[in-house]
This record gives structure tokens, sequence and C-alpha cells, in this order.
């Protein structure tokens, strides 16, 4: 059995399409009939201009320029600033430090 068609055995209402847009036009109407066979599925779509370079967005963009300031808050979030923080104020009894996270999603929060 093929991912289409166990999609099609869930037999949705609505499908949601995002960047598959970009294939040829017959090749999606093909694809969309195929996930519509058991039910009358609305499909609708969108398309997103995604840029070729985002710089500033996410913590990773500087990690080459400026290694000492990635490092300053990942220990402010996981190392030993949030330990101390956490035992001041009284939650190192309630919080997991360090937090159980990806630094990515860390860096990003702060």
């Amino acid at each position: 059995m093929t991912l289409v068609d166990e999609i099609a055995l869930l037999k949705p209402q609505t499908m949601s399409w995002s960047n598959l847009m970009d294939i040829p036009l017959s090749g999606f109407h093909a694809l969309a009939r195929c996930c519509s066979q058991f039910e009358d599925t609305i499909h609708y779509c969108y398309t997103l201009n995604w840029p070729t370079e985002v710089f500033g967005t996410c913590i990773s963009d500087y990690v080459v320029k400026f290694p000492s300031e990635v490092e300053r808050l990942m220990n402010k979030t996981i190392g030993s600033e949030a330990t101390r923080a956490a035992k001041e104020n009284g939650t190192s009894s309630l919080l997991l430090i360090p937090i159980a996270d990806t630094p990515l999603n860390l860096c990003g929060y702060t």
C-alpha cells in the first residue's frame, strides 16, 4: 500500500497543500485525485516565495560571527546562570535544570 492510498483511506474532507504547487499542475491534480479517491475532498493550496538567504532570524545565523555571545546565551538558559537563578528564586525544585530541550530552541527563546 502506498502513502497516497493510506491518505485516501483516511477519507479527508479537506487537504492543504503548501509548496507542492511548485510541481507541474497536471502532476498535482493527479496526486490530489489519488488522495481523494474515496471522498469528495476539498483541496486548497498556497505557495510561498522562499528567500535564498536569510540573516538574523535564528541564533545559528551568528554562530561563526559571535561565538562568545552564543556561549553567553546558552549559559544563561541551560548553564550555571540558569542553575543559580533557579536556586535564588526557589524554582529549582520545580524546574529541571539544565532544561531538557534543544540548544536552538533555548537560544531562540532567550
